[in-house]
């Protein structure tokens, strides 16, 4: 996994209803002007910037400097493809929790002062909670997902600890509040234990 600096200037982007969490890989597409702009400097320089929730009435300032929670995620672009009229697909890692605070920028997207704000990585359930996690969440993951590619649940039970919870975390179906309220968890055993408690709620 890449490192990060502890304080680091990156540019923004900033999506409604989504929250990203480190470990994950996730494709998106870059189709706005501005962001087509972010996207050229970004794979010109270290190929990091920051992803952002955006919070309040941001559809009503989407064009201007909409209101983002503070905690984010640093994601690297791991693969690219740039159609001919500048829009990208790319495929990002996400890196490291961080506190963000905006910072002027003169360019026509808005960047971020980050510091790195991960989660302690020791996890010590209680007896018995990592084989329901694993149990439940694979499930889960498969309903979201789907079983494709064949045999995503048996892969699921076998993948580090820290690494499946948060894709579960990721691709749970929970409201932007309630994977903010994941996010800003100060420990993976607290993560762990609210995915438990979500999971045995799916199913229950």
């Amino acid at each position: 996994m890449v490192k990060v600096s502890a304080y680091e200037v990156l540019p923004l982007f900033p999506l409604p209803d989504f929250v990203l969490f480190p470990r994950v890989h996730v494709p998106l597409h870059i189709f706005e002007s501005r962001y087509r702009e972010m996207m050229a400097e970004v794979l010109d320089g270290n190929g990091r910037f920051c992803m952002g929730t955006l919070v309040g009435n941001w559809a009503q300032k989407y064009d201007g400097n909409p209101d983002f929670h503070p905690t984010g995620c640093v994601c690297s672009v791991i693969d690219y493809e740039r159609h001919p009229d500048g829009r990208y697909n790319i495929l990002v890692e996400g890196v490291s929790r961080v506190q963000m605070a905006e910072v002027s920028c003169d360019r026509p997207f808005r960047c971020v002062e980050t510091r790195i704000d991960d989660m302690p990585a020791e996890i010590s359930p209680a007896d018995g909670a990592v084989e329901r996690l694993r149990e439940l969440g694979s499930r889960a993951l498969v309903e979201v997902i789907g079983d494709a590619p064949s045999g995503l649940a048996e892969r699921m039970q076998s993948i580090e600890l820290l690494t499946f919870i948060n894709l579960l975390a990721f691709h749970l179906p929970l409201d932007v509040k309630q994977k903010i309220d994941l996010i800003e968890l100060p420990t993976s055993d607290a993560l762990a234990a609210q995915l438990l408690q979500h999971c045995e709620r799916l199913h229950a």
